[in-house]
């Protein structure tokens, strides 16, 4: 059926919701929208309409094995059959729908949908089964989200997850070489190998991940993050007018040593000036 024509049916429905006529809805609509065989509508009408026959418009929607609609329809509808709808979620094998399945679904079996997602392979639906799904089944997921290679998802798997193998998912992550995941892990999970991790920063030659990582991770190596930091005039100029010039031994050497050793002897300058 073309799309005008189901919106138009729908546009009448909600007309007659709004004006609360329910037994005009069911003697009118009902009848023929089961007719039409539509998951969408029958979705729609079990939704909105009280008194609705609830069986035979969950047998519509099963029928079209739509993983959303079977999705939808467990959620808003008193007394649907939750198996049922779960069983064609779970062959969909769509990680998000199979993880919302589980998520919001009170009283489903999740080990179907644990399946759908670990089938997947999709880092981020691994990593939220393993991290909100009580009883999932953790180690598997961890499986997944390492042979992914993600690091997003293996640095937050590591910093979310209980019972994660935090060498494993750390190994993922420095072999990505990302500076970004290299920090937040270094910085976030508890039991990470600074000295690694620190190792991928300095080498990617990022000035900006060098700074923070030096102002914000217990003994990381200030010397070696602060030559990289020094060789980037653009960023030198930027933390200068962002922090003033007074403020950066405060913080560290965040510029090169030749500066600081500048900035201390200036000062020292000025102390003896006003002495």
């Amino acid at each position: 059926m073309k799309k005008e024509t189901e919106q138009q049916i729908m546009d009448s429905l909600t007309k007659l919701i709004e004006n609360g006529d329910v037994s005009d809805i069911v003697v009118k609509y009902e009848k023929k929208i089961l007719a039409l065989e539509n998951p969408r509508l029958s979705l729609y009408f079990a939704i909105n309409v009280y008194d609705a026959n609830i069986g035979e418009h969950e047998r519509i929607v099963l029928k079209s094995k739509n993983p959303k609609y079977c999705y939808e329809f467990a959620l808003h509808v008193d007394g649907a059959d939750i198996e049922a709808l779960s069983k064609v979620v779970a062959e969909s094998k769509k990680p998000d729908l199979c993880f919302l399945f589980a998520n919001n679904i009170e009283g489903v079996d999740i080990r179907p949908l644990e399946c759908g997602v670990l089938l997947s392979g999709d880092a981020e639906y691994n990593y939220l089964f393993a991290k909100w799904i009580k009883g999932a089944d953790i180690l598997a997921h961890e499986i997944e989200v390492i042979k992914s290679k993600n690091p997003e998802y293996c640095y937050l798997f590591a910093a979310n997850v209980e019972g994660a193998d935090i060498e494993l998912l750390e190994e993922v992550v420095i072999r990505s070489k990302n500076p970004q995941w290299c920090y937040e892990f270094a910085r976030h999970v508890k039991g990470a190998n600074i000295e690694k991790l620190q190792e991928v920063v300095i080498e990617s030659g990022n000035p900006y991940y060098c700074y923070i990582f030096a102002n914000n991770i217990p003994g990381a190596d200030i010397y070696r993050l602060n030559k990289v930091i020094s060789k980037s005039e653009e960023f030198k100029k930027y933390m200068t007018s962002m922090l003033g010039y007074d403020d950066d031994l405060k913080l560290g050497l965040l510029l090169s040593e030749e500066v600081a050793k500048k900035q201390k002897s200036k000062k020292n300058q000025n102390g003896k000036k006003n002495n």
